[in-house]
């Protein structure tokens, strides 16, 4: 990644290299800890850590956790997701302490709407997705116009690459068009259930560690948990996409 804050050992594990007021400062952030993110503020010597924690491949400002978590932790999309009553308690508490904590960073950097990351910019080792040296082909195992002889539609089956390059771009234009995010392009398998696995995958990675600190339980963050946290994000924006477009693509 061209990081030197990121530290791989021999059998290729990775280890953040930041000092321990840093470490408060995103432990803070990443649980939207209010009064502990004040607290490691007051310790911090040097605030251009705020404008990037160089944790990623792209500079990436420390308020971008909260952006994560505002995306992750919504109520009103996981009342259509059947979760049990303790994990419900934590994305209520989650949601509460995050808007808590977008309201405090717009107040401290002085402005009226926090810039999101450019999402498409994030490498393949921080979001799963497919690389450049994967050809559309390798995607779909074979040829477009293999799949349109069989009758599905051009721009379901450019949905199908975008989604699995994380293109958002092409994402939200080709569903304003009518691209269908739940047609089976391989057996069982689309573009909105690959989401769905993704989603199910950063839930399970994630919530124990959000449910301890639900708990008041104390955690010492790993590099990954950040990967798994933007990666989460990622997959929950593109299916709130998905949602957003439904009235399109459900209607043909």
């Amino acid at each position: 990644m061209g990081n030197d804050r990121l530290i791989y050992d021999d059998d290729g594990f990775v280890t953040c290299q930041i000092s321990e007021q840093e470490r408060k400062l995103i432990q803070a952030t990443f649980f939207s800890d209010l009064e502990g993110m004040k607290s490691a503020l007051e310790e911090l010597p040097d605030k251009s850590f705020i404008e990037d924690i160089g944790l990623f491949s792209i500079p990436t400002s420390l308020y971008c956790l909260t952006l994560f978590n505002e995306i992750i932790w919504d109520t009103a999309y996981w009342d259509n997701i059947s979760l049990n009553e303790e994990y419900r308690n934590v994305v209520d508490f989650m949601e509460e302490r995050t808007k808590l904590f977008v309201g405090f960073w717009k107040e401290y950097l002085g402005v009226d709407e926090l810039i999101s990351p450019d999402i498409d910019k994030y490498d393949e080792m921080e979001i799963a997705r497919m690389d450049d040296s994967i050809t559309d082909e390798d995607i779909l195992d074979g040829s477009k116009s293999d799949l349109l002889a069989k009758g599905f539609r051009e721009i379901d089956i450019d949905l199908y690459i975008a989604t699995k390059r994380v293109e958002f771009m092409k994402i939200d234009k080709l569903l304003q068009q009518g691209a269908n995010p739940v047609v089976d392009l391989e057996e069982n398998f689309s573009c909105d259930y690959r989401v769905y696995l993704e989603i199910c995958y950063e839930l399970h990675n994630l919530m124990p560690i959000y449910r301890k600190a639900y708990n008041g339980e104390d955690v010492r963050l790993d590099y990954y948990e950040f990967t798994n946290l933007l990666n989460f994000a990622v997959y929950m924006k593109m299916h709130k996409l998905f949602e957003k477009y439904e009235h399109i693509w459900d209607s043909q």
